[in-house]
């Protein structure tokens, strides 16, 4: 930042006032996070009366006592207003972009795209984003696999296991599986009431089984580690299928060869 350099020059060709441009770096900083806190009105308030005072201390040092106005004491009569204005615009764009980030994130939930718990997207996203994956695939002639992961009995866990606990499961293996996948392999959770998640990979079969065998490693280090899973045993299957162009007109199809294949996952 243009502002933040200027300043470093300053100071460093200044030493002869260190003391007095370290005071004035104090009043600088202070003034910067009065705007941060309150708002832009508030700051400019603070530092138009800092200028005041500055200023009156410049025309009593040159008028009164008759004294040149030192370089250090003209620098600081503006720095701190500029620093404050600039540090507001950026927190204010940083606002903005959180805002909008937020709003996309509340627009996908309620399109049911994206599940608000695990940050993962939904099967809506899935269908539609396995119809790119697919096309691509096509197109260039890309192996295209998909995981689909479940627990294993999953049925009697959810009787045994208290409502903490099940969170606890669904965390665990939503934070495994997006921690043992690359950037480019994208997650989701498929049913929430019957608990399956799917991952899609542009990756062939032994790719895909190297992936899966290294999220169910990964989840029963979890597991063992896990305070709220202490004594569980709670296991993942994971089915695996690869996209045959000849066989699989669907992102559907894909999917449902992959959740039949968690049958034979023993």
């Amino acid at each position: 930042m243009l502002l933040v350099v200027i300043l470093a020059m300053f100071l460093g060709l200044t030493p002869a006032n260190l003391l007095l441009n370290f005071f004035y770096l104090g009043v600088s900083i202070f003034l910067v996070m009065m705007t941060y806190f309150f708002d832009l009105t508030a700051g400019l308030v603070l530092n138009l009366l800092f200028i005041l005072l500055q200023g009156t201390l410049m025309l009593y040092l040159n008028v009164v006592r008759n004294q040149t106005v030192p370089l250090a004491l003209a620098f600081w009569l503006f720095m701190p207003i500029l620093l404050s204005i600039t540090f507001y615009g950026m927190t204010y764009q940083l606002q903005q972009l959180q805002a909008e980030n937020q709003k996309m994130h509340d627009e996908m939930v309620q399109l049911g795209a994206f599940d608000e718990e695990t940050n993962l997207r939904t099967l809506v996203s899935y269908i539609q984003d396995a119809s790119v994956f697919l096309e691509t695939s096509r197109r260039y002639d890309l192996p295209v696999t998909t995981l689909v992961l479940k627990i294993r009995y999953f049925e009697e866990m959810r009787r045994m296991l208290t409502g903490e606990q099940m969170r606890e499961v669904i965390k665990l293996v939503s934070e495994t599986i997006k921690a043992s996948t690359r950037g480019n392999d994208i997650v989701y959770i498929l049913d929430r009431e019957n608990l399956s998640w799917g991952v899609l990979l542009f990756t062939d079969l032994p790719g895909a089984k190297i992936v899966a065998n290294r999220i169910k490693d990964q989840f029963a280090k979890q597991v063992e580690n896990s305070v709220a899973l202490k004594g569980t045993e709670v296991l993942l299957v994971v089915g695996i299928a690869a996209y045959d162009q000849k066989k699989m007109s669907s992102a559907y199809e894909l999917m449902n060869a992959a959740a039949k294949e968690t049958e034979y996952d023993v």
